[in-house]
């Protein structure tokens, strides 16, 4: 079956304009194939706000956090301890030791938003009303864009983003993400949805997860990415077989862990598979990156989301997939630096299906 064929009767929605901030029209954008799965972003942030899939019953479950109101997406209690909920993280996703790294001789210090490191770009790309550049109201797609000027968050160049989500008839929601630069710059992008397969916010502990990677990176204690990869053998990070997320993680913490993949940049592949007992529901990730962070919301205190649901410590997970973090600090990883000329990409999808 064709590419083109797996989009056929699906469907793009803009609502009427829902808000106003920067000084720009918010807008919700609803992409519903046939058999019943509705994904509903903004061009605010780019989120993901709602992903309704049918579990092993039929009846529609929506399997991601978030709020109903977008303005809740930039209340000052939100933003206070930002978890990026359903997100574009940009320029530079994961963290960047110290908030600096050097270029061709020059020093860039970086904003700092997770104590002396900066943590997904600053937050610049999340916290952004992006233009709504089209919507493909019979091929099941929307396009972002945003313009990052020179010296935001402390990147050098001006920056040219363009993020489009895109709907399948098999379930399947596709991300893609592009940048041009004028100038020398980091770049390593991601989307930050948090998925609870139950449909709730309770624990996704119980989650039965599996992740084709034999290394992880180790990491300070402050979470930023020392150079050294480590193999997942005999230790609570290897999901090489499925087991529950809980099985044998951090009671306290949970996992914030980068894991290299089972396969090299640009191959497209097997992120994670993630499974709920309760639903049925199965996402299956598939990327052209070669890293995947595996979150499971630590850090999440108690925040009021959709439907009344009340989002503490691990309410959700996440899997970032990305390029190797804090590669601008570690001269042996592979370059992430865009060069003027160049185009940055990076592909990911989402699967979803039931299981008995």
């Amino acid at each position: 079956m064709s590419y083109l064929s797996r989009k056929l009767n699906v469907k793009a929605i803009r609502s009427n304009v829902i808000a106003c901030h920067q000084d720009r029209d918010i807008y919700w954008v609803t992409l519903e194939n046939s058999k019943g799965m509705k994904v509903r972003v903004s061009n605010y942030g780019c989120i993901i706000q709602s992903i309704l899939v049918p579990d092993r019953n039929g009846t529609l479950t929506d399997v991601t956090l978030g709020f109903d109101r977008v303005e809740d997406y930039y209340s000052e209690e939100y933003l206070a301890n930002n978890p990026y909920f359903g997100a574009v993280v940009g320029r530079y996703v994961n963290r960047i030791g110290d908030a600096r790294y050097e270029c061709d001789g020059t020093v860039y210090q970086l904003s700092r938003n997770d104590g002396n490191n900066q943590l997904h770009g600053g937050g610049s790309f999340s916290q952004k009303v992006w233009e709504l550049n089209s919507v493909d109201e019979d091929g099941g797609s929307v396009t972002f864009t945003m313009f990052s000027p020179d010296g935001d968050q402390g990147y050098p160049g001006n920056l040219r983003a363009t993020v489009i989500y895109e709907l399948t008839e098999d379930n399947e929601l596709f991300y893609t993400i592009k940048a041009v630069t004028d100038q020398f710059t980091p770049v390593n992008m991601t989307n930050h949805t948090y998925f609870n397969l139950h449909g709730d916010s309770s624990s996704i502990g119980d989650h039965i997860l599996q992740i084709p990677a034999m290394n992880y990176f180790e990491q300070r204690n402050d979470l930023v990415v020392t150079g050294n990869i480590l193999p997942v053998a005999g230790t609570p990070y290897d999901f090489n077989s499925p087991k529950a997320i809980g099985y044998n993680w951090n009671t306290e913490s949970g996992y914030d862990q980068a894991f290299e993949l089972n396969k090299s940049y640009g191959r497209w592949g097997l992120v994670g598979k993630a499974y709920s007992n309760k639903t049925g529901i199965s996402v299956e990730a598939f990327s052209e990156e070669p890293v995947v962070q595996l979150y499971t919301g630590g850090f999440l205190n108690g925040l009021n989301g959709k439907d009344g649901l009340i989002y503490g410590k691990f309410s959700g997970f996440c899997l970032e997939t990305h390029h190797h973090p804090n590669a601008v600090n570690i001269p042996h990883f592979p370059n992430t630096i865009l060069r003027p000329g160049d185009v940055y990409r990076q592909r990911t999808s989402f699967r979803f299906g039931t299981e008995d």
